[in-house]
């Protein structure tokens, strides 16, 4: 998988988008949790901490691939996902509701939908409708 800024991906920058990328790549094609938690660690970390947005938009594509892939989501994507939109200061929340809304949308019918309604009940159990129509592309 090639990211770069021109296919709307994540800026490549330094070597942490390396490690960024790697993480990206290794657990689309197997998920190993134990990589998945250092991966989300350490792009909250850089955004909260360091204030750099690069590990975040890795974790974010991740996140759309993983919920729009005919795999079976790991419980703790989940519940990452909605503890995340759980703090309603969190700039990107709404980047996520938008990447749970655009999925249910689109996925209406296919193979994969039983997946996207079981995650569209968690984010209406957790949230109500509040998740629906509040989403934006960037969270800039």
């Amino acid at each position: 998988m090639l990211l770069n800024d021109e296919v709307g991906g994540p800026a490549r920058q330094g070597w942490d988008t390396s490690l960024y990328e790697y993480w990206l790549d290794c657990l689309m094609q197997e998920f190993n949790l134990r990589m998945y938690n250092e991966f989300r660690r350490q792009a909250l970390d850089d955004l909260f901490t360091r204030h750099t947005d690069d590990g975040f938009n890795f974790l974010m594509e991740y996140y759309r691939l993983a919920v729009g892939s005919p795999f079976r989501i790991h419980p703790r994507i989940l519940s990452d996902l909605v503890g995340l939109c759980r703090d309603e200061a969190f700039k990107p929340r709404d980047a996520i509701f938008s990447l749970i809304e655009t999925a249910v949308a689109n996925d209406q019918g296919n193979e994969k939908f039983h997946k996207i309604d079981f995650i569209r009940k968690q984010f209406t159990r957790a949230f109500g409708n509040q998740w629906r129509g509040t989403g934006r592309k960037s969270y800039h």
